[in-house]
């Protein structure tokens, strides 16, 4: 289990006709005309496609997968989680993984395996959307719950409740600047190796002795490399 981060998806309206025989040609619709979908759409629509909804396509200020994925409720990505193609789960989470990337310096290869390994492909999110088994407070406040760690030792904790995903990934980019990793952080940002940087993170984020491994052969096996490396902006 985690150490604890300090108390810290469209109907167009139709245009009316014109009386007589001159009719004009029909006006496109404008999108005041145009119905906006429902968020729990936009949030399957980026989802499963990893492209913007028409209705968020209209803010470009805002990240559409961003957007939606504070719309994802937590028996959608369940359900994104429980298919033979993990792609869908990883590409609603990986717009804040790459924002955290970004932010906070945390390679969205590991963020998006850590929420996979953690919650259980989305089926075990603690409070809703914890998917990192983040002990302590969140925005949401928190919530008490057993939890086994890997000696087999049963204790009752706190865990952060968040009000969606997209908190929850920011959260565990801050997390790592809480102090304990520190040395990792430093050492990640001068030689730029992953696999170096999850094995230096391990023993002090999970108590299973084999954590690293399990992050390591999860970014292999669902090819995260390649997936942030498509996605990514281009410098």
């Amino acid at each position: 289990m985690q150490v604890s981060r300090p108390t810290v998806s469209t109907s167009i309206v139709p245009s009316s006709k014109s009386g007589g025989s001159s009719a004009l040609p029909k006006a496109a619709p404008s999108a005041a005309e145009t119905p906006a979908a429902s968020p729990q759409d936009q949030a399957l629509l980026a989802a499963q496609t990893g492209k913007a909804s028409p209705s968020l396509a209209l803010e470009p200020e805002v990240h559409p997968g961003i957007e939606a994925l504070k719309e994802l409720k937590p028996k959608e990505l369940a359900a994104l989680g429980k298919q033979k193609d993990k792609t869908p789960f990883f590409k609603a989470l990986l717009p804040a993984a790459l924002e955290s990337q970004r932010k906070y310096g945390i390679p969205a290869q590991l963020t998006l395996a850590q929420a996979a390994l953690e919650s259980g492909w989305g089926k075990h999110a603690i409070g809703g959307y914890n998917i990192f088994g983040i002990k302590g407070s969140g925005p949401a406040g928190s919530v008490v719950q057993s939890t086994r760690e890997y000696t087999k030792t049963h204790i009752k904790a706190a865990f952060a409740k968040f009000h969606n995903f997209y908190e929850a990934v920011s959260e565990h980019g801050q997390l790592f600047h809480n102090g304990s990793y520190d040395k990792a952080l430093a050492q990640y940002q001068k030689n730029g190796n992953l696999a170096g940087f999850v094995k230096n993170i391990a023993p002090v984020y999970a108590t299973a002795p084999n954590y690293d491994r399990t992050l390591l052969g999860m970014i292999k096996h669902h090819d995260l490399d390649a997936l942030v490396q498509e996605h990514s902006p281009v410098s």
